[in-house]
This record gives C-alpha cells, structure tokens and sequence, in this order.
C-alpha cells in the first residue's frame, strides 16, 4: 500500500499537469481571440495615422497662410507708407515748384521795372550822398550808422518810382586785395539789407564793393558810400 508522501505526490502532479493544460488552452484561446480581431486594429491604427496625416497637412497649411498673409500685411503696410513719402515728397515738390514761380515772377516784375530805370539812368542826377563807416574788420552797423540810414529811408518813403540808391563798400589798406574786397562787399550788403528792412525796393539799390581805399585817415576808409539818385532833379550839394 503506497504511504502518504507518495499519494501527495501524484496529486500535486496531476493537479500541475491539469493547470499547464488549461494556461496553454487559455493562450490558445487568447491568441485565437486576438488574431481575430488584429484586422480591424490595423485598419484603425492605419485611420488614425491618416487622420493625424491629414491635421498635420491642414496645420501645416494654415501656418503658411498666416505666414503668407502675415507677409502681405507688412508688404501692404510698407506700400502704403512708401506712398504716402511719395506723396509727401511730391506736395513737397509741388510747393517748392510753387514758390519757384512766384519768386521767378517777382523777380521778372523787379527786372521790368529796373530795365525801365536803367533805360532812363541818363535822367538820373545825384541828389543826396552820405557814407557809414565801420569798425575795424566788421561790417556791423553802428548805432549812428543806423540813424543815418534811417534819415535815408525817411527820405524816400513816400517815392514809389524814379529813384535809385548806389551803395560803394570800401575797406581800409590792412590785409590782403581778396579779402578786403569781399569785406567791403559785405558792408554794402550789410546796409542794402537794412534799409530793405525799411521798405527801400531792392531792385532800386545797386550794390558794389571796391575793396582798400587808401585816402587819408584810416577809419574813414571803412565806409559804405551812399548815392541817392532821382530821375528829372538837378545834382544837389552833396552832404555827409
């Protein structure tokens, strides 16, 4: 009679023996299962790659076309200012053209009328002479330079025609011919701007410099000669 340990033995045998053969049974059921369905896993994996294919097409599409118009926008934007450069520069343009032509006119009218004084300048007679004088290597004018001036101007405010102002620049005899020539220029400038100031026509004031003068004393030398002619009137004793 076989003993207990045997007896355990074999029961525990065929219990294993039975357990390994349903495991393998339930594999084989598992994988039969699985197999069948592994069709239709495919097709939905392969759906969804498509799918994720076709969301990353139109992103993709989506963010040319705002790239795209992102780029139109600023291109729209840089045209529009451009154009309006443009047009600030032709307005521009258009002004400067504007003055242009009225000053050309102006200048017209004054070379008109100074051509007509000029044809009758034999007519002319001298009729009053003063002189400026100037410090040393200027051509600012003095408070009594400015008095004198304004006698001048004075004098021909109510003349509207028939008069012309000859202004001479001169200079002392210290320096060189060029740049004493170009200061004396610049005092009879000087005085030809003040009395525009004062309303005297500049087409009426005939400006010239004659650089150094050396004629007795030196300060008398810086000077700005004025000639006030009038066209029909005798040549008056001239006064300083």
């Amino acid at each position: 009679m076989p003993n207990r340990n045997s007896m355990f033995s074999i029961v525990v045998l065929l219990i294993a023996s039975a357990l390994a053969f349903s495991g393998c049974a339930t594999r084989q059921y598992v994988k039969g299962e699985v197999g069948a369905v592994e069709p239709q896993i495919s097709e939905v994996r392969n759906v969804q790659a498509q799918q994720a294919e076709r969301i990353d097409a139109v992103d993709r599409r989506a963010l040319e076309a705002g790239i795209t118009a992102d780029r139109a926008v600023a291109a729209a934007a840089n045209a529009a200012e451009k154009a309006v450069a443009a047009d600030r520069r032709a307005s521009e343009a258009d002004r400067r053209a504007n003055t242009a032509q009225q000053t050309a006119t102006s200048a017209m009218n004054r070379v008109d009328g100074f051509e007509n004084e000029i044809a009758n300048l034999d007519k002319y007679s001298v009729v009053d002479e003063k002189a400026v004088t100037f410090s040393f290597d200027s051509d600012f004018l003095s408070n009594e330079a400015v008095s004198r001036l304004d006698d001048i101007a004075g004098s021909l405010s109510n003349a509207k025609t028939g008069y012309l102002i000859e202004l001479r620049g001169f200079t002392d005899s210290i320096g060189s011919e060029k740049y004493n020539f170009d200061l004396s220029e610049r005092r009879a400038e000087s005085v030809q701007r003040y009395l525009a100031s004062k309303d005297i026509p500049l087409h009426r004031i005939v400006v010239a410099g004659f650089g150094k003068l050396n004629v007795g004393d030196r300060e008398q030398n810086r000077k700005v000669s004025i000639r006030v002619l009038r066209s029909g009137s005798p040549v008056a004793t001239a006064t300083r």
